[in-house]
């Protein structure tokens, strides 16, 4: 349909017998402008967060020598504790408000806030430990706008574009989540000497400057607020009574609306749960991808920053390709065996090539090797060598660690000796690392990707969305809370067998229960249609 408006028809799935209000060509553009708004915000909220992923744990050290694997666990936890306690309430506030600019734009503020505190950690008083946990929890709360993110998706967009613009949102978010620690590892040349202007801190002042922006996209000269699915909604709904001819059919049609609007809780639950164990994995990366690089390859603090920044940065491609493939895969086979398929099965497939297998086992901090013994003679210095465990800890994985001349302090390489499991756990390898990110990048966008759209379609379009989207993600948060502490504990005293083994067994237990309840994942808008029958 074509006047001098300008008017645009957008057709939907002809399965479902509907097809979209109109809009003028300038509404779209300025709605397709809110929507790439949103999803620029997305990129900087996850780019502001994981800029400081790898140096976290260095930085700790630097600040607060009596740190350990433990204490990095709690900093990580503030993060998901900050946003589980915000998600719900800035849900509740954007459905009340009827708006997400001035929460975004709060949000905003608070995030730079707490990186501006992140990078000052140096003049704060000590123990300085506190202070970072207080500020990564600050962040945390901020991260809040992820749900308003979602939400205005979900309003903002047609039912069949949705699938498509959260892959995009997605996308983008963990593109910004990948390209962080390449960007710390790009501030290497920085150093780490200055503990007010270093590698560490530029960091955050960086952070705090794309939250600054953030809050300028969301001026209302720039960011506009629609409301398609509503439109969509009440176009629809005008046309099936148009469709329909005589009461009884009305009366029939209303049944099945009723029906049809019935929210799925069971449906709904299961795609917190997967989002909650994707988050659980994925914040696997930003716990203990640089401590297992310093323990298994003797890495220093430099150089495990920058070469696990590389890794994640390459880990980007694929988490690329994964998501342009989530929406085409979805129509193909529909978003439940998507998830399975590609998102769940890579995960699993993740853990178990990061268990150890056979090999030497790391090299021990304090342990020094031949071209270390004639390093210190010359010097004249002396160092306790470790010899307790009587066996051979000259490792094939020699190569991948940094000699003394790369290093202030050899004994500090390797893996510590408080970690008992050291002496006897074969060391993973650089390949293993490797391919296990590249299976997390894979895994985390098809899970993150196909629950997020699975939950917005078992959901009917009754202005709650925002409420439930509060909830999933505080779902996220709370196991990324939970993920650090046991991470980060398990691995310190039992080592990565047990650590790696038990989310291989948690993992099992996802796809047998999504297996199970498999039809309670079919969109709302297809239950009461023949192709319910034919999906399931």
């Amino acid at each position: 349909m074509t006047d001098r408006h300008s008017y645009m028809w957008q057709d939907e799935n002809h399965d479902c017998g509907t097809s979209n209000i109109f809009e003028t060509r300038h509404e779209r553009l300025r709605r397709r402008l809110s929507l790439v708004i949103i999803n620029i915000v997305g990129f900087i909220s996850t780019l502001g967060f994981s800029i400081v992923l790898t140096g976290a744990y260095p930085y700790l050290l630097q600040i607060d020598e009596e740190s350990d694997k433990r204490v990095l666990g709690w900093v990580i936890a503030a993060q998901p504790i900050g946003q589980l306690i915000s998600s719900p309430i800035v849900g509740w506030l954007g459905n009340r408000l009827g708006s997400v600019r001035w929460l975004c734009m709060t949000t905003g503020l608070l995030n730079m806030m707490g990186f501006v505190m992140y990078a000052i950690l140096g003049d704060l008083p000590q123990p300085r430990r506190y202070w970072m946990i207080l500020a990564r929890f600050i962040v945390g709360v901020a991260a809040g706008s992820v749900t308003l993110c979602i939400t205005y998706i979900s309003k903002a967009t047609t039912a069949k574009e949705r699938t498509t613009f959260i892959a995009i949102n997605a996308l983008v978010s963990t593109i910004g989540f990948i390209v962080g620690p390449a960007v710390q590892s790009a501030l290497i040349p920085m150093g780490t000497t200055d503990l007010r202007w270093n590698m560490y801190t530029t960091a955050g002042w960086l952070a705090a400057s794309l939250t600054f922006v953030q809050v300028v996209l969301f001026f209302p000269c720039i960011f506009q607020e629609f409301n398609m699915a509503e439109k969509e909604a009440n176009w629809n709904k005008m046309i099936s009574q148009k469709k329909e001819g005589n009461q009884g059919f009305q009366r029939i049609n209303a049944s099945n609306d009723s029906d049809e609007k019935k929210r799925d809780l069971i449906g709904v639950f299961i795609c917190i749960f997967n989002f909650s164990v994707a988050g659980f994995i994925l914040i696997m990366i930003e716990t203990l991808a640089t401590p297992v690089a310093m323990d298994q390859l003797g890495y220093s603090d430099d150089e495990a920053v920058k070469k696990v920044g590389i890794v994640l940065s390459i880990g980007c491609i694929l988490t690329v390709i994964s998501f342009a493939l989530s929406g085409p895969l979805a129509r193909r086979i529909t978003e439940r065996k998507t998830l399975i398929l590609f998102g769940l099965v890579p995960l699993l497939l993740c853990h178990v090539v990061l268990l150890p297998y056979s090999g030497p086992t790391p090299r021990m901090q304090q342990q020094l090797n031949d071209s270390d013994m004639a390093v210190m003679e010359q010097s004249s210095m002396k160092l306790p060598v470790n010899t307790s465990d009587g066996g051979n800890f000259t490792v094939a994985l020699a190569l991948h660690a940094p000699r003394s001349s790369e290093s202030n302090s050899t004994s500090h390489l390797g893996c510590p000796t408080s970690q008992k499991w050291c002496l006897y756990t074969p060391a993973i390898r650089a390949q293993q690392l490797i391919f296990g990110f590249m299976f997390i990048a894979i895994g985390y966008a098809f899970t993150a990707t196909m629950s997020t759209s699975t939950m917005t379609q078992v959901l009917p379009p009754d202005g709650q969305q925002g409420t439930w989207t509060g909830i999933y993600q505080a779902g996220g948060s709370l196991a990324r809370i939970l993920g650090p502490l046991y991470l980060t504990n398990v691995y310190t005293v039992y080592g990565p067998r047990p650590t790696f083994g038990s989310i291989i067994a948690l993992l099992c237990g996802v796809i047998i229960l999504n297996l199970y309840l498999f039809k309670h994942l079919i969109p709302l808008a297809h239950r009461s249609k023949k192709i319910y029958f034919d999906l399931r």
